[in-house]
């Protein structure tokens, strides 16, 4: 017992022992790394103390050559004040002469002023004279606009009835071709038909009050809000906001065959044609009155389209035929001449 009592306490002490070394030894390290810290750290701190001492150096020279500079400044200050005194006394000297100056300029500007209102009122009134001239030529060249206008119709109007002459014929020439010389069903000539409407009749004073009539039923909420007028025709005008008559006619023509059920509808959309057209485009039902080239491609569509290539096609086959045909009838009538003179020398020497 008191041997395992021994053995313990030796192997206690050694373990001390080992303890105690080890601590030496991190004790050791520990004041090697603070020496070394505490070396480098003297170092820089001596370095720096180095540099400040250097700055401060510096600072001292720095210092004087200011106070050099603030010397000389305060000189120089002292100079431009004086300056400035006396740049003080000659702009007060200009400021009164430029007072004064002034006060001329402003009565001269008085005075002009006055003469600009005077010569305003004369340029007003020049102004509203003109304003009226101008009212009057628009108002002579509006009217003249509108005779153009129908005049541009009218001629029109006349073109497409002499083609619509010009196509009837046209038709019962091609008629005759199938019947009397192809003997053939002829097959109405279907482009040319199609051009070929008849004229439509003007409406007459009692149609165009029954289409006012029309138009003031279906449009009632409109023109139950005109109370300071009372025909059914200014009516309408007001509430369609037509000024012109001419227009509100040309409305009442397109309105006349219109069912009442659809009278909404189509004025809605001839109302909104109507705003689309350009400023100088007359007022008409005729949709290609609008310049010189679609006037001029519309009457062009015609001659396009009336007759079919394949119609104009046998037109030109059967006439080099009938060319042909009478070459041969010719040269017939040549021979047979010649036959009736050898006959007739024949006998002759009989």
């Amino acid at each position: 017992m008191l041997a395992d009592w021994s053995a313990s306490e030796n192997q206690i002490i050694r373990e001390l022992n080992e303890l105690g070394s080890q601590w030496m030894d991190d004790l050791y390290q520990t004041d090697v790394y603070y020496y070394n810290e505490c070396t480098q750290i003297r170092n820089s701190l001596t370095s720096d103390i180095q540099l400040i001492e250097q700055e401060l150096e510096k600072l001292k020279v720095d210092f004087a050559l200011n106070n050099e500079v603030l010397d000389y400044n305060c000189r120089v200050l002292k100079l431009r004040e004086e300056e400035r005194a006396g740049v003080i006394v000659q702009h007060k000297r200009k400021i009164n002469r430029l007072t004064d100056r002034y006060r001329q300029l402003k009565e001269e500007s008085n005075k002009a002023g006055q003469i600009r209102r005077e010569e305003e009122l004369k340029l007003i009134k020049e102004i509203e004279h003109l304003r009226k001239d101008c009212e009057s030529m628009e108002c002579k060249f509006s009217t003249i606009k509108g005779a153009n206008d129908r005049q541009l119709e009218s001629v029109c109007e006349m073109a497409e009835d002499r083609i619509s002459e010009l196509l009837k014929k046209l038709a019962s020439i091609d008629e005759r071709i199938f019947v009397e010389i192809l003997e053939q069903p002829w097959d109405n000539l279907v482009g040319v038909s199609r051009h070929i409407q008849p004229k439509a009749s003007a409406l007459d004073s009692k149609q165009l009050e029954q289409v006012v009539v029309r138009l003031e039923k279906n449009l009632r909420f409109l023109t139950d809000t005109i109370s300071e007028v009372d025909s059914p025709k200014e009516r309408l005008m007001k509430a369609l906001d037509i000024p012109d008559e001419h227009e509100f006619h040309v409305l009442l023509t397109d309105m006349h065959s219109v069912p009442d059920s659809d009278i909404l509808k189509e004025l809605a959309c001839y109302i909104q044609q109507q705003r689309s057209r350009p400023a100088d485009q007359p007022v008409t039902t005729r949709r290609y009155l609008a310049d010189a080239a679609t006037i001029r491609n519309h009457f062009e569509l015609f001659k396009e389209t009336a007759v079919p290539k394949k119609r104009l096609d046998m037109w030109k086959m059967l006439a080099r035929a009938l060319v042909q045909y009478e070459r041969i009838l010719r040269d017939r009538l040549t021979l047979a001449a010649d036959v009736l003179a050898l006959t007739t020398q024949s006998t002759a020497l009989d």
